[in-house]
């Protein structure tokens, strides 16, 4: 069976480091692309669901925690998926992945309400929040609605992507498993259905050789050579 430890050491000898940085900007992508696609889902499920930007008789704070807790779930959710693609493609070190997946996507998203500021301003982006009745004031913030957004989108992305990156590097030890684990002939069954041919060929076929003793037999070889004797 192949463990993260043998992963990491045929990665050591191919000249390459422990970190991916292409694998983690993949997944970092990945992630934030996938939470793009169900937000902007959810939203219209909603719309057509009769919300229009509040409901009514909600007190205040009721939907953003609602909201929150939707959005942690789609966070979880991408970044598992994210993770998952930062691991596979790196082979190695899954749980190194996954952190520096969330460290990328956290950077990403500071930046991109950076821009998004410097473009329209703070106010223009604070009324945006606003009317999606998302935290926006330090008083917001410091409430226990803010609070619990923050803290649910911040696990949520963290724990889907070291889990999802966890996942993705294991599967490449439960694809050597599963192959060494395959089902096929037995060396003596091989052998009892060669010997025909290898009696009339000659010695070099019973070495594993062709009948001109150029190369090996390989096993699909052999099992053909078996079948046309039958």
């Amino acid at each position: 069976m192949e463990t993260g430890r043998d992963r990491r050491a045929l990665v050591a000898e191919a000249g390459y480091g422990r970190l991916s940085l292409s694998s983690v900007l993949a997944g970092a992508l990945v992630g934030a692309g996938t939470f793009g696609i169900l937000a902007v889902s959810a939203v219209a499920i909603a719309h057509r669901a009769g919300w229009h930007g509040q409901l009514a008789d909600t007190p205040p704070g009721r939907l953003a925690l609602a909201g929150g807790v939707v959005m942690a779930a789609l966070l979880f959710v991408s970044f598992l998926y994210g993770g998952y693609v930062a691991g596979r493609m790196s082979r190695r070190a899954g749980l190194t992945h996954g952190i520096a997946t969330f460290v990328l996507a956290v950077a990403g998203t500071v930046a991109a309400v950076a821009i998004l500021v410097s473009i329209h301003g703070i106010d223009a982006v604070a009324r945006m929040m606003h009317r999606a009745d998302l935290p926006v004031t330090r008083n917001d913030w410091r409430s226990n609605t803010g609070l619990t957004i923050a803290v649910a989108s911040a696990v949520a992305m963290f724990v889907g992507s070291v889990a999802g990156a966890i996942r993705g590097d294991h599967w490449h030890g439960r694809l050597v498993t599963r192959a060494s684990d395959a089902e096929g002939p037995a060396t003596g069954e091989i052998e009892d259905r060669v010997a025909p041919y290898t009696a009339a060929n000659g010695p070099a076929v019973r070495e594993g050789r062709d009948a001109n003793g150029d190369r090996e037999l390989s096993l699909e070889e052999e099992r053909e050579l078996a079948r046309e004797k039958r």
